[in-house]
């Protein structure tokens, strides 16, 4: 769309101005790149905080961000491939989440429970989940994978005790959950079918 381009144009102007100043061409893409992903999250979490007041669900909104970006940091998830698709998918996610709890009243009960352990399980065994080109060091995923799960668990805590006291923005923190175990998985199960396509193309 307009804004991707926008934020494109913007983030190799900025890169260019700082190559001239350091001298060194070598580092534009690297420095065009890191701008591109500051740009997007902000454009990302810019577009779901005006849809929440849209949609006057604003404190929902933030529930739902702090949720989905804190453990999603340390989890890691899907790669898109590239980083415009990223965005994309979030802002897509928050919209589908809103559609589907906008008229759901959700309360505490034995299944929430059972379903927030599925979540962090979830975390326990596969976060997290790196780009299969870009592998982390063991020492690095052991660090990840706690700092994940220590979140999620305090999300978890914090859903159960909203929901307890019967206070509907729980429900935007389970579903920021809810997503980015969504992610998590379909990344690993991504993963799974390209390392096993690589080595079917390494045996031929």
């Amino acid at each position: 769309g307009m804004e991707i381009i926008m934020i494109e144009r913007i983030a190799n102007s900025i890169s260019e101005k700082i190559v001239m100043y350091n001298h060194n061409s070598g580092d534009k893409e690297i420095y065009n790149y890191g701008l591109q992903i500051i740009f997007n999250t902000l454009f990302s979490i810019s577009a779901v905080l005006l849809s929440g007041a849209f949609f006057h669900e604003f404190t929902g909104a933030v529930l739902f961000l702090i949720s989905y970006c804190s453990v999603r940091l340390f989890a890691g998830g899907l790669h898109a491939g590239t980083n415009n698709r990223c965005m994309m998918i979030f802002i897509s996610g928050y919209i589908i989440t809103y559609l589907i709890l906008r008229n759901l009243t959700v309360h505490f009960n034995p299944s929430i429970v059972c379903f927030l352990i599925l979540l962090n399980c979830m975390i326990l065994f596969w976060a997290p989940v790196d780009a299969l080109n870009n592998p982390i060091s063991d020492k690095f995923r052991r660090s990840m994978k706690n700092k994940a799960l220590f979140i999620s668990l305090l999300i978890s805590t914090a859903v159960s005790l909203l929901l307890y006291y019967e206070f509907e923005a729980g429900k935007w923190a389970f579903a920021g959950l809810c997503w980015v175990c969504l992610i998590l998985v379909t990344g690993k199960i991504n993963n799974i079918f390209m390392s096993r396509g690589n080595y079917h193309h390494e045996k031929v």
